[in-house]
């Protein structure tokens, strides 16, 4: 009878508040890793740009269209 008693007692509030900083540590990590990821791909991006930087005129010419690299011919 006891235990049936204890299945349908209301919790306590510390199992409550328990769970709800559980709940919370869980969103602050997950939303720190989406943050960390986010900035990875930037860091990535921002190496690739700084690459093709450093190649010189002469490359990103080739990657204009046809139209820019007329304009730039005239100058």
């Amino acid at each position: 009878m006891a235990s049936l008693e204890r299945q349908f007692a209301p919790e306590s509030n510390n199992t409550k508040i328990q769970r709800w900083q559980r709940k919370l540590g869980m969103m602050t990590k997950l939303k720190l890793r989406t943050k960390m990821f986010l900035l990875r791909c930037l860091a990535t991006l921002a190496n690739k740009v700084e690459e093709n930087n450093k190649d010189g005129d002469e490359e990103t010419n080739s990657k204009l269209g046809a139209l820019e690299r007329i304009k730039r011919q005239r100058q």
